[in-house]
């Protein structure tokens, strides 16, 4: 491709990391939400696994956009 020899390929892979975050935690904190919810009506623990299963979620994502930019980083070496 064209814009791969000019370096452009690496804004579009950084941008597309940018979207691509934003959009797993925005689903990371619905299902978490969502599932710690179901289980809290099922047991009547509320708010407790609403909050255990968000913050777990959370976190998932935050290490996943951390693998990513390694991997990101390691290739551009």
């Amino acid at each position: 491709m064209k814009f791969y020899k000019k370096g452009l390929g690496k804004s579009f892979r950084a941008v597309s990391l940018v979207g691509s975050f934003g959009l797993m935690m925005g689903a990371a904190i619905l299902v978490g939400y969502y599932l710690g919810s179901y289980i809290d009506k099922k047991l009547g623990t509320a708010p407790w696994f609403m909050l255990i299963f968000l913050l777990a979620f959370i976190a998932g994502a935050f290490i996943k956009f951390i693998q990513s930019t390694r991997e990101i980083n390691d290739n551009k070496q």
